[in-house]
């Protein structure tokens, strides 16, 4: 009995040591990726699909026109390689922002280390 106590107790120091510890991140892009390169048809399409109706409506009524010139960069979605890679590297994403460009998630410190070396990373923020 006293020794199954002294395992679990030892199995939760371990667990609790900050090698082991999972913490919420919010990581944050430079650009928006390849969806900035795409021509402004398909960057349109990408924004009728990310902005809903209600939102679009409400531009209208306040006169927000979208036109080449001025198309809203905060709209388009954010690129779908750099989540793959933050995923791949074990990235657990709970939350995206197109308006803030960044994503919120989990992740131990090591792997936080690494994603804030990519170029794609502006900042991130624990």
């Amino acid at each position: 009995m006293k020794s199954q106590i002294l395992f679990i107790i030892a199995v939760l120091v371990v667990l609790s040591s900050p090698l082991y510890s999972i913490d919420r991140y919010w990581i944050f892009f430079q650009d928006k990726g390849e969806n900035e390169n795409l021509g402004f048809q398909k960057q349109q399409q990408l924004i009728d699909h990310y902005v809903n109706e209600r939102a679009q409506h409400r531009r209208q009524l306040r006169g927000i026109k979208i036109s080449e010139a001025d198309i809203l960069q905060q709209d388009l979605p954010l690129d779908t390689n750099y989540l793959g890679i933050l995923k791949t590297m074990g990235f657990r994403i709970h939350a995206q922002s197109h308006w803030l460009n960044a994503v919120s998630g989990y992740a131990d410190a090591a792997t936080i280390s690494k994603i804030k070396n990519f170029p794609f990373v502006s900042s991130v923020e624990k």
